[in-house]
């Protein structure tokens, strides 16, 4: 099956998207954490180094994703299989 541009274009579209949601995600995360280390939030709870270690995550996630989205799409789609354009010698 070949794939065209525009499903290429599309596929990348998605993976940059899901890297803005992990790096929107991750700092709302830091936000939660400094204001619990900070004695600011009323309720805070024992388990930070958890919240910590998600934060990591999400910024470590959405940083392969926004810098590794030609990575994803080379493996995802083989240069060899893009489409050709029709071309107009009928």
């Amino acid at each position: 099956m070949k794939t065209t541009a525009a499903e290429i274009s599309n596929f990348k579209a998605i993976v940059k998207a899901i890297g803005v949601y992990y790096l929107v995600q991750g700092s709302a995360s830091l936000y939660r954490v400094v204001l619990a280390r900070g004695g600011i939030v009323f309720s805070p709870d024992s388990s930070w180094p958890q919240h910590v270690a998600w934060t990591v995550f999400d910024f470590a996630a959405a940083l392969a994703l926004l810098f590794g989205t030609d990575t994803f799409s080379r493996i995802a789609y083989r240069p060899g299989e893009l489409a050709q354009p029709p071309s107009s010698e009928s």
